[in-house]
């Protein structure tokens, strides 16, 4: 039976329900792990939708009893579950079933070797830096949220520029006339920070990377400043509404004289890693799909 602490592993399955056979899935993962000895979970909507009600349990009760999270899903789903599991330092394990996956420690075609390394063990874990964002109006705080990938601002109206002022420290870096513009952690480097030009960044590094999107200057690039740093966007044209985007989810709109302060988060995420998958070798798998492959 394996066990966690002298106690029984307890495990939290939390799907995405909008996979193509997920419910087959679930019912697999849950069935073999019961078979091993380990207790599992499931949110009750959740469970109720696999049919296995016995598994159900309120969202805050599993983050008090799991020892580790499984999802079945794609990135958009391990985002999600490890910043709600982050406040209690409960490992989620990401198990591909979406198209890129660059945060899942799996394929679903791995699916049973990634469980009995699961059950033994046989893995590591990785703290992953994350971000708080806090949007001040007339000096109160009207709007918070935690992000593990990115934030990101955009004209919430129309495609149009917005125009923004950025400080670090509360030194101003620069203006940025652009389409948008990215505040990510090195886990979020990959995402779409990368896509807007900025670096890849080891997620070992604790940093914010800045990258404006589509900057309508000769000289904008990204910058990378330090965990210890404060980031402070404004808003600089009274008929903008700036569309605040929290891991890929749309959370709030900021006007004119609204203030966005980015900083490092007290909790970290904390994703499994097995041994035989490295983060260069993810690197290499996932983002040069397309390339022939190199041969030395």
């Amino acid at each position: 039976m394996p066990e966690i602490g002298g106690s029984v592993l307890t495990i939290g399955i939390y799907p995405n329900m909008e996979k193509t056979g997920i419910t087959d899935v679930v019912c697999q993962v849950a069935d073999y792990l019961i078979e091993r000895g380990a207790r599992v979970l499931l949110p009750q909507d959740f469970a109720t939708a696999c049919d296995r009600p016995m598994l159900a349990a309120d969202r805050d009760i599993m983050m008090r009893q799991i020892n580790l999270g499984i999802t079945l899903g794609g990135d958009g789903t391990i985002l999600h579950v490890a910043r709600e599991l982050a406040q209690a330092k409960i490992p989620v394990c990401g198990i591909n079933m979406g198209n890129l996956g660059f945060l899942t420690a799996a394929e679903l075609s791995e699916l049973q070797p990634a469980l009995d390394k699961l059950l033994t063990g046989d893995y590591l874990v990785e703290e992953r830096m994350m971000l708080v964002a806090t949007v001040l109006r007339q000096g109160e705080t009207i709007f918070s949220a935690t992000a593990l990938n990115d934030v990101v601002m955009t004209n919430s109206a129309s495609p149009r520029l917005i125009r923004l002022n950025v400080y670090v420290d509360e030194e101003l870096i620069a203006g940025y006339p652009a389409d948008g513009f990215i505040l990510a952690t090195s886990t979020g480097a990959t995402g779409y920070s990368l896509s807007a030009g900025g670096p890849v960044v080891s997620p070992h590094v604790e940093a914010m990377i800045l990258t404006p999107i589509c900057p309508h200057t000769l000289y904008s690039r990204a910058l990378v400043v330090s965990r210890q740093e404060t980031v402070e966007v404004r808003p600089q044209s009274p008929e903008e509404i700036v569309a605040l985007t929290i891991d890929g989810k749309s959370n709030f709109c900021m006007i004119f004289g609204d203030a966005l302060k980015v900083t490092e988060s007290p909790e970290k995420a904390r994703l499994v890693r097995f041994n035989d998958k490295s983060y260069y070798q993810t690197l290499h798998r996932k983002l040069r799909r397309g390339e022939i492959d190199a041969t030395s």
